[in-house]
């Protein structure tokens, strides 16, 4: 979910704000913004991989 959050909001949102400025093809802009989603899902399933716990108390 933090992946997902942290995607929508510094990364789709800047590539979208720039190609739209530069007149870049919106099918660029999907493509850029779905290679992106990928790899903050693909971090996000490794670093959750880990399976961090706390210590006992």
């Amino acid at each position: 979910m933090t992946a997902l959050i942290l995607w929508v909001g510094f990364t789709a949102a800047r590539f979208i704000t720039h190609d739209a400025f530069e007149s870049r093809p919106w099918q660029l802009t999907l493509m850029n913004v779905v290679h992106e989603l990928v790899t903050f899902l693909v971090m996000a399933l490794i670093i959750g991989a880990f399976g961090i716990t706390s210590p006992a108390a």
